[in-house]
């Protein structure tokens, strides 16, 4: 059917203001550790793997990223754009292994990840951070599954935002082990 061919584009965004500087913020989502928060239920059920962790490899336009999750996937990410302490995008690429919901495969599935990034902004209480997810659709089933993909990706982002508000509350960067769970 030509109605289902091709892809669409989509885009999720999430804000949270956290008390922390632009500085400190910048390291937490350059650097990200979550490997020790609780992970929602809900989104292990559906198949969600547990993400452990995203660092730099290497900084700057051209540089790149690497997110791992409790299933042995990964994100291999390049940095599209890189303004510090301002805005920092990257690609998706992940492994073959990248399974949602048990079967789905984020590499060439029905579904995919395109870009991610994060907006700062200085703002009188702290720094205002928002996270951005652009993902195509494929498909029938990617046509279909619209709603539950969008849904779950969005509740995704809320939990990486208040896991990196929890580690700039309690002031732990990356460098360091241990981590409160909440």
């Amino acid at each position: 059917m030509n109605f289902f061919k091709g892809y669409k584009s989509k885009k999720i965004t999430n804000e949270i203001v956290l008390n922390s500087s632009c500085s400190t913020v910048w390291n937490e989502i350059t650097n990200v550790m979550i490997y020790n928060f609780r992970f929602p239920l809900f989104l292990t059920l559906l198949g969600i793997p547990k993400p452990l962790s995203a660092s730099v490899e290497k900084e700057g336009i051209g540089g790149y990223r690497v997110a791992k999750f409790s299933n042995g996937a990964e994100f291999h990410q390049v940095i599209l754009e890189w303004d510090l302490y301002e805005k920092y995008r990257f690609n998706f690429n992940a492994t073959d292994n990248f399974r949602v919901g048990h079967f789905l495969n984020l590499s060439h599935g029905p579904f995919k990840i395109e870009t991610g990034g994060y907006k700062l902004k200085e703002v009188p209480n702290g720094t205002k951070l928002e996270l951005i997810s652009n993902y195509r659709l494929n498909g029938f089933f990617g046509t279909l599954l619209h709603m539950p993909f969008r849904f779950v990706v969005y509740l995704f982002q809320k939990h990486l935002l208040k896991a990196i508000e929890a580690n700039c509350t309690i002031g732990i960067t990356p460098t360091k082990q241990k981590r409160k769970k909440y």
